[in-house]
C-alpha cells in the first residue's frame, strides 16, 4: 500500500528534482580539491552561504520537479550556483587567511578525554554543536556510576569546550566550539557515549560531516536534530516515548525505527523516503502511523523537514 502511494506521488510530480545531487556532487568535488591542496576554501565561508539552498530547493520544487525540461534547467543553474559559492568562498577565504579549513588534520593534532560521574540527577539533557567532522554518539555500558564519556580529535589551536552543570534534578551537557571568533561549532572528530540508566534529551546542531546516532541502548525522552551537508544514520531507541524533531539539509539520511514502537511520522518540505515500510499507513498527505499508534501506551512521534537530499526510512 505505502509503495503504491510513493509510485503515485513520484509520477504526479514529475519525479524527484536533480538539485540535492548536483549540491552533493558539487560540494564532494570541492573538498577533494581542497584535501588535495588544489583549492583552498574554508569550511566556514561555502557555510555563510546556506540561504543559497533555500533557493535552489524552492526553485527545485516549482520547476525542477514538473518535467524533464525542468530536471535540465535545475541542474545547469544548480551547478552555476556551486561554482559562484565556491569562487565567493574561495575569495572570502583569501581575504580572511585565519579562517579555518575543513582539513584540520593538517596541523597539529591533539585528542583529548572527558568524562562525567552520575550525581544527584534524574535526567541528562545534551546539546552538541558542530560545524564540520565525523560524530559517533551511543550509549555507555553498564557501570551507573559513569553519565558520559568521550574523546575527540581536532587542530591544535580548535579545542572543544565541554560543559557540564546540575540544576533542577538535571544534568545538561554542551560541547560545543571555544570561543574562536566566528566559530559555527565545534569541527573535529567526536565520540560519545551517554548513560542509559537516565533519560537522555538529545539536542545535536550539525552543519557537515558525518553523523552516526546508535541510539538502541538509550532511554531517549527527545531528539532534535538539524543538519546540513553529509551522511547521517541514526537508530532509535527499542522502546519509548517521546517525540523526534528532524531537520536534514542536503544530507543523505538512513533512519532505523524497530518494528516494537508505535510510530506517527510526518514528512514536510522537499523531503521524500525512497520507501516506506509496509506496516505504516498513510493518514493523509505527509502523515504515516503504524497499526495501533493512536491506542499505545507509548508513542513515539517523528516530525522531518526540509532537505533536498535523500532519507532512507527502515525497520
Amino acid at each position: 500500500m505505502s509503495e503504491q502511494v510513493y509510485t503515485n506521488n513520484t509520477h504526479e510530480g514529475g519525479g524527484r528534482g536533480v538539485t540535492g545531487a548536483v549540491i552533493l556532487i558539487g560540494i564532494g568535488i570541492a573538498l577533494l580539491l581542497n584535501q588535495l591542496e588544489i583549492l583552498d576554501i574554508s569550511l566556514w565561508s561555502v557555510l555563510s552561504y546556506w540561504p543559497v539552498l533555500l533557493i535552489l530547493g524552492g526553485l527545485d520544487m516549482i520547476i525542477g520537479r514538473r518535467s524533464l525540461l525542468g530536471n535540465i534547467i535545475m541542474a545547469a543553474v544548480t551547478l552555476l550556483a556551486v561554482l559562484v559559492v565556491l569562487v565567493m568562498a574561495g575569495q572570502q577565504t583569501a581575504s580572511t587567511p585565519d579562517a579555518f579549513i575543513f582539513n584540520w588534520a593538517d596541523g597539529p593534532t591533539i585528542t583529548e578525554q572527558f568524562s562525567g560521574q552520575r550525581g544527584d540527577i534524574s535526567a541528562l539533557k545534551v546539546t552538541l554543536n558542530i560545524g564540520a567532522g565525523d560524530v559517533d554518539v551511543e550509549a555507555l555500558g553498564d557501570d551507573t556510576r559513569q553519565l558520559y564519556a568521550g574523546e575527540y580529535s581536532t587542530g591544535e589551536n580548535n579545542a572543544a569546550n565541554v560543559s557540564y552543570s546540575e540544576a533542577n534534578d538535571t544534568g545538561t551537557l554542551v560541547i560545543d566550539a571555544d570561543d574562536r571568533p566566528g566559530s559555527d561549532g565545534f569541527v573535529g572528530d567526536l565520540d560519545l557515549n551517554l548513560t542509559r540508566d537516565l533519560p537522555v534529551d538529545l539536542t545535536i546542531n550539525a552543519g557537515a560531516g558525518s553523523i552516526e546516532l546508535d541510539l538502541e541502548d538509550m532511554d531517549l525522552s527527545g531528539l532534535t536534530f538539524s543538519g546540513g551537508a553529509g551522511s547521517i544514520d541514526i537508530s532509535l531507541p527499542e522502546s519509548g516515548d517521546f517525540e523526534a524533531q528532524m531537520t536534514f539539509g542536503t544530507a543523505s539520511v538512513d533512519l532505523y525505527i524497530p518494528e516494537s514502537l508505535a510510530v506517527e511520522i510526518s514528512l514536510d518540505g522537499f523531503v521524500v523516503p525512497d520507501d516506506m515500510p509496509d506496516r505504516y499507513e498513510r493518514i493523509r498527505d505527509g502523515l504515516w502511523q503504524t497499526a495501533g499508534f493512536e491506542q499505545a501506551d507509548e508513542q513515539v512521534t517523528i516530525s522531518i523537514s526540509g532537505g533536498v537530499g535523500a532519507l532512507d526510512i527502515n525497520e
